[in-house]
């Protein structure tokens, strides 16, 4: 939901928020963290490999209202034996819901 807001507000809020490692894997740094989000938004999708825990690959996408609004993310998680090109082969299967 991050990706489809304002860079300032984001900013904002990484400013006030203390980060915290769950993993090996996860990103510690704010700058790293706001090109992770920009990247998101350009690509319609983001992935994660094993920053919030061991093992766990997953795929993001923002379901949109009418308005064109960020309502929710739908999110695939998989094993981590998945290999990449099948993880963003989900992006076109995931259900994608349309809020009222």
């Amino acid at each position: 939901m991050l990706a489809h807001k304002p860079r300032a507000e984001v900013e904002q809020l990484l400013a006030r928020t203390r980060l915290t490692r769950y993993t090996r894997h996860t990103t510690m740094q704010k700058r790293e963290i706001i090109r992770i989000i920009a990247e998101a938004r350009a690509k319609g999708y983001s992935t994660n490999y094993e920053e919030l825990q061991d093992g766990l690959v997953s795929v993001s996408v923002p379901v949109f209202n009418r308005a064109g609004v960020v309502v929710s993310i739908r999110r695939g998680a998989f094993g981590k034996e998945i290999a990449h090109r099948n993880l963003l082969c989900c992006v076109s299967i995931l259900p994608l819901d349309i809020v009222n």
